[in-house]
């Protein structure tokens, strides 16, 4: 949020991209520290000291954290060299109404019409 911030005083305008990235980059990190607590809590309940628990956490979820944010990052690099077009449905604010009777349909025939889709 301080970055954001940050970009807003330094007149930075904000885009689509940004605001989706922000709270995804949030998201994955947040995730990713509670995998490290949770590896370094069970290995600290088994008997491990502090120090070899999270350093064997580390070893094992530390990998697994890495890629996830390497993929992110690599993915956030390709948008943002791609010259596609962002999807019209963005800059329209949303499906139109053909779109909800196709979910219709689809959500009819797993039952749930009435529940969800009632108007």
């Amino acid at each position: 949020m301080l970055a954001l911030g940050g970009l807003g005083w330094a007149n930075f305008n904000l885009n689509m991209f940004l605001n989706v990235m922000t709270p995804l980059i949030m998201v994955i990190s947040f995730s990713d520290s509670m995998q490290l607590t949770f590896a370094a809590r069970d290995r600290m309940i088994a008997g491990q000291d502090k120090y070899t628990a999270f350093r064997n956490a580390v070893l094992v979820v530390g990998p697994a954290c890495v890629l996830t944010h390497g993929t992110a990052g690599i993915s956030f690099i390709a948008l943002q060299i791609s010259d596609s077009d962002p999807d019209p449905q963005i800059r329209r604010g949303g499906p139109r109404r053909h779109h909800h009777r196709a979910a219709r349909r689809a959500l009819a025939g797993a039952g749930v019409r009435r529940a969800v889709c009632a108007q």
